[in-house]
């Protein structure tokens, strides 16, 4: 499952928390290599606390430090544009807050008609249940939703009764279904 990531890209969202994601500009075995060292990194922690070895814990916990900085997630942000860090601070308060709650509210809306019955919906009856007057403009909201939760593994999009892969773009009506 992916997590919700903020439109720009810097954060990942997890449980309400912004996450600084890995620095884009990474090639993909620098990533690779990078990640490979923090998962051995973690690793060596939790041998070192089930050994109760604190010297060995500190010298682990170092090299998850290390890897994450390679990978941009700590230490001088990767982006130019001089726009703050929130890394670990909880969206609801930061410049995210808006957006982060509008992404909740279609989320929590297109899961809750799911739970309201056993067939699929259509986005259009989501979109006009919260936005009766106007209800066409919230359709790629609505979709936008519909990708994410995918994404997440919570729901499957589906196009004529085959899944659909939430990153391709799809023309024509779409259904949506809890994912099974």
């Amino acid at each position: 499952m992916q997590p919700l990531t903020t439109p720009d890209g810097r954060y990942l969202v997890v449980r309400g928390r912004l996450w600084r994601a890995a620095n884009p500009q990474l090639t993909d075995d620098e990533r690779s290599r990078w990640t490979a060292t923090l998962m051995d990194a973690r690793r060596a922690v939790a041998a070192a606390k089930r050994a109760e070895d604190s010297s060995a814990e500190r010298r682990a916990r170092r090299a998850v430090h290390r890897a994450k900085v390679a990978l941009g997630e700590r230490g001088p942000v990767w982006w130019t544009d001089g726009a703050p860090d929130y890394n670990r601070r909880l969206a609801r308060n930061t410049p995210y807050a808006t957006w982060f709650e509008e992404t909740q509210r279609w989320e929590e809306a297109l899961l809750a008609m799911l739970d309201e019955r056993t067939s699929s919906v259509c986005p259009s009856e989501v979109a006009r249940r919260m936005e009766p007057d106007g209800w066409r403009a919230h359709m790629e909201a609505v979709r936008d939703a519909a990708r994410r939760l995918a994404h997440r593994g919570l729901v499957t999009i589906t196009q004529r009764g085959k899944p659909l892969d939430p990153d391709e773009e799809c023309r024509g009506p779409i259904r949506i279904t809890r994912a099974s």
